[in-house]
């Protein structure tokens, strides 16, 4: 199988499917390269967006959980923001998010407009590099993320190690 070709010899992207396990922190680099942390695949990708017209200031949009479970097609219960970008030139906000929960969650990259338009990025045929964190946690250990339910806030949980901790609610960006 032939490799494939250079797109950008700069950044030394080339184009394909950077086939993400799943998604996490994202951030833009220089000239609006967007990097993916790939969380479960202890991977970072380089993907070039492909944004580059100006843009006007990032928009608020109401009920962001509700209208990203109705554009995935799930409850909002199903969807975890897990990372927020703003695109540098076209202003263009992109959000880190899993689709489901556990090892069924499925890593999805979603573009918020100035408009408020909510789309996916495709990722298939598109310039992409990638970088393995060498000494990541293996895929079985048990370490795990939870989520807090709501009416946790504040409260000591005891963890299965015997640690306690107080859970604190992160209040939505998002919202007025």
């Amino acid at each position: 199988m032939n490799e494939p070709a250079t797109v950008s010899p700069r950044h030394g992207l080339r184009r394909g499917n950077p086939g993400l396990s799943s998604i996490g922190a994202v951030t833009f680099g220089p000239d609006g390269i967007l990097f993916v942390a790939d969380n479960r695949g202890a991977k970072i990708f380089a993907i070039d967006v492909g944004d580059a017209a100006a843009g006007a200031a990032p928009v608020a949009v109401d009920n962001l959980d509700m209208r990203l479970g109705a554009y995935l097609g799930c409850g909002r219960d199903d969807v975890t923001i897990r990372g927020m970008a703003v695109h540098p030139t076209s202003r263009a906000t992109y959000l880190s998010v899993m689709r489901g929960a556990g090892e069924a969650a499925l890593p999805v990259l979603v573009r918020i407009s100035s408009d408020g338009l909510i789309e996916d990025v495709p990722l298939q045929d598109v310039p992409f590099s990638e970088v393995a964190i060498e000494d990541a946690p293996a895929p079985e250990d048990k370490r795990r993320e939870g989520r807090l339910a709501g009416k946790n806030e504040g409260e000591e949980m005891k963890l299965p190690d015997g640690r306690v901790i107080r859970g604190v609610r992160i209040r939505n960006p998002f919202a007025g």
